[in-house]
């Protein structure tokens, strides 16, 4: 509560009671209608997976290297809205407004994917050209229809789609003129899927031959299946 003043989004006055309260009751009543709910963790906390902790220190230490101000950082993410969503509705409730409102359908999900690029940061803010500037990528952006389930948002955002969205945005930024750009998402699993090409372990001992020629790899003479294996699992990305 105290961040939300700070940041200026609700003012009250601590030293009140009566202020402090109403200030809670508000802020407890809107994230009541957000959906959020009290519950009784029984002494556990939340808390950063090491293996995230270390993912997270990573990229910071990557984004703020001196080697990433020589490069437009490009932000893409994927989301879903429902087409009866209003901002408005999120508003707090005055508790003195006894009109009662019958809340609506969500209606038709709608699925969107995007891409903003960031400031050329090499450029001081007084000599930056439109150009130069950060923008939202609007000939990246794609917006459909998707299934009323979570799975199915899960579902239409498949790695066949990504590959072919990821085409979109490289040629928006050649259209500009870009290259070199680094493009920020998060781990979402159809970002990273491997092609179907791929061997896998159970693959035929030939497939993972074929595989290693066309990579460069070395064969080892007279190497088994379990061998060559051995060897493309270390090479394989993760």
């Amino acid at each position: 509560m105290h961040l939300l003043a700070e940041k200026k989004y609700i003012s009250f006055d601590a030293a009140i009671d009566d202020s402090n309260n109403a200030a809670l009751r508000s802020v407890q009543r809107f994230l009541k209608k957000s959906g959020y709910a009290r519950v009784a963790h029984k002494d556990k906390t939340l808390l950063l997976a090491p293996a995230n902790d270390l993912a997270r220190a990573e990229y910071v230490h990557k984004m703020t290297s001196s080697d990433i101000l020589l490069h437009r950082v490009v932000y893409m993410d994927e989301s879903y809205t429902h087409h009866r969503y209003s901002r408005h509705n999120d508003s707090l409730v005055n508790p003195k407004d006894d009109k009662y409102v019958k809340e609506r359908h969500k209606g038709r999900r709608l699925c969107f994917i995007t891409a903003i690029l960031n400031k050329d940061r090499t450029v001081s803010d007084e000599e930056r050209t439109p150009k130069q500037a950060a923008e939202l990528l609007l000939d990246s952006v794609d917006s459909f229809e998707g299934g009323q389930q979570k799975a199915d948002y899960h579902g239409v955002f498949c790695h066949e789609y990504f590959v072919n969205w990821m085409d979109t945005l490289l040629q928006a930024l050649e259209n500009r003129g870009l290259a070199g750009c680094i493009i920020v998402m998060d781990n979402a699993k159809y970002h990273k899927a491997l092609p179907e090409s791929t061997p896998k372990k159970g693959s035929r001992r030939a497939n993972m031959i074929s595989a290693m020629k066309e990579y460069g790899l070395d064969i080892p003479d007279n190497a088994t299946k379990a061998i060559l294996w051995i060897i493309l699992s270390i090479l394989k990305p993760t």
